[in-house]
C-alpha cells in the first residue's frame, strides 16, 4: 500500500553537510552525485533540493530542461520512496526521471516493482573510480608515461610546492579557474562555465562548513595547480575540481599525484567523476587506468518514452 506522506524538500546549501555524508558513510555508493559538495555547489545551476529523512536522502533539480530526482535510500524502503518520489513528479506534472542511478541500486528498485521501469546507461555520465594508492605512486608499465610528466615536472621546477589547500587560498583559486575557463573557452567541460564559477565560490566560501579536502601547487609562490574534493562514503572520495595551469608541463600530473597521497588512509579509492562525453576528458580519464568505470543509468517507467540525456 502506498505511503501518502509527502517528501519535504529544502534548498542543498541549507542541510547540513555532515547529515549527509553520515547517512551515506558505511554505504556502498560512490557516486559524485551525492557529494554535498555537488549538491549544494552546482544547485545554483540546477535548483539542487534535498529531502533527508532518516534512512533515505533524495534529491530533486532540473537536468537537460527536466524535472529529475536522485535517491539513496540505507533502511531498504526503495518501495515507499519511489512512491513518494512517484508522487512528488505527478504533484508537479512531470515524468518520472530519476538519475544518476549506479547498478548495484537496480536489483532494488527492480523487486520494489517488477517490470515497472526501464534503467538506462548513460555512459557520458559514467565515474571514473580508481584506487587511491595507484594515483599515489602512479607505478607500474600502465601508469609510466603519468610518472614521466611528474618527473618532468619535478626536474622544470625542483622548488615546487604542493600543500593542504585553505580558504585563505581562495583567491589565488578563483583567479587560475577564471584564467583556466578563458583559454578553454565557455563551455570546454560540457557544462556552464557560469555554473563552475558558482560552484567553485560557493565552496570556497564555504569550506570548513563543507568539511573539504584540497591541494595547491604552487612555483616560486605562483599558484600553478589546485584541487579539492570531499568523501562520499566511508572509504570513497570525489575529486570535484581540479584546475591547472598547462603552461606548467606536468602541473595536472603531479596535483592529481600528490593530492591522492595526502588524502587520508581510509579512502581506498577516488572518484575522478564523468567524462560529460568530451572526447579530450575522455582520454585523460581513461589514461589514468581506473579500478571501476561506474555505471550510471537513468531510470524511467516503462510507459514513458526512453531518456535522451547524453
Amino acid at each position: 500500500m502506498m505511503n501518502h506522506s509527502t517528501l519535504h524538500f529544502r534548498p542543498a546549501t541549507e542541510v547540513a553537510p555532515e547529515a549527509v555524508r553520515g547517512l551515506l558513510r558505511d554505504t556502498c555508493y560512490q557516486g559524485c552525485d551525492l557529494n554535498i559538495m555537488n549538491l549544494a555547489g552546482w544547485s545554483f545551476h540546477f535548483g539542487t533540493e534535498l529531502s533527508l529523512d532518516a534512512g533515505r536522502l533524495v534529491g530533486r533539480f532540473r537536468f537537460a530542461g527536466r524535472t529529475a530526482y536522485m535517491a539513496a535510500v540505507t533502511d531498504g524502503s526503495w518501495r515507499e520512496t519511489l512512491d513518494l518520489i512517484a508522487a512528488d513528479a505527478d504533484r508537479l506534472g512531470a515524468p518520472l526521471l530519476l538519475t544518476g542511478v549506479c547498478r548495484h541500486v537496480v536489483p532494488h528498485i527492480e523487486a520494489a516493482h517488477p517490470g515497472r521501469f526501464r534503467f538506462t546507461p548513460v555512459r557520458n555520465l559514467f565515474d571514473y573510480v580508481y584506487r587511491r594508492e595507484d594515483l599515489a605512486t602512479l607505478a607500474g608499465k600502465k601508469l609510466q608515461p603519468k610518472r614521466n610528466h611528474a618527473n618532468r615536472f619535478a626536474r622544470l621546477y625542483p622548488g615546487y610546492v604542493f600543500a593542504p589547500m585553505t580558504a585563505a587560498d581562495a583567491p589565488d583559486c578563483l583567479a587560475l579557474a577564471e584564467q583556466w575557463a578563458a583559454r578553454h573557452g565557455a563551455e570546454a567541460d560540457g557544462a556552464s562555465a557560469g555554473g563552475e564559477r558558482d560552484a567553485i565560490r560557493y565552496v570556497l566560501s564555504h569550506w570548513d562548513r563543507l568539511g573539504a579536502l584540497g591541494g595547491t601547487l604552487r612555483v616560486d609562490g605562483r599558484l600553478v595547480a589546485f584541487t579539492y574534493g570531499g568523501a562520499v562514503n566511508g572509504t570513497t572520495f570525489d575529486v570535484c575540481v581540479e584546475k591547472a595551469d598547462t603552461d606548467y608541463d606536468g602541473a595536472y600530473a603531479v596535483i592529481n599525484r600528490d593530492f591522492a597521497r595526502s588524502l587520508p588512509e581510509q579512502f581506498a579509492f577516488v572518484n575522478r567523476e564523468e567524462d560529460l562525453g568530451i572526447e579530450g576528458l575522455r582520454r585523460a580519464k581513461l589514461s589514468y587506468h581506473p579500478h571501476v568505470l561506474l555505471e550510471k543509468c537513468a531510470v524511467t517507467l516503462l510507459s514513458s518514452p526512453e531518456p535522451c540525456l547524453t
